[in-house]
């Protein structure tokens, strides 16, 4: 299994815009101590999927893309980018 496996589970399970967010956000780029026990994903629409489960947050925040960056397929806020 990948290393951020989950992150990237759930940013696929939220679906298109989604992007990694908050604590995962900094684990990802190495900022944080480690993987959060839940997984925060921001979006920038109402999410209308079934209800997350235990290991995920779904946050609406309306990002442009100036304020997203990719870094190893993912998408995250560029305030996190190293």
């Amino acid at each position: 299994m990948h290393r951020f496996g989950e992150a990237i589970a759930a940013t696929l399970w939220v679906g298109s815009g989604s992007v990694v967010s908050h604590d995962s956000a900094l684990a990802v780029y190495g900022l944080g101590p480690a993987m959060p026990t839940v997984v925060h994903v921001s979006v920038a629409r109402r999410f209308r999927g079934t209800r997350p489960g235990p290991g995920v947050v779904v946050h609406v925040a309306p990002l442009t893309a100036g304020e997203v960056t990719m870094w190893m397929t993912y998408r995250s806020p560029q305030w996190c980018t190293p």
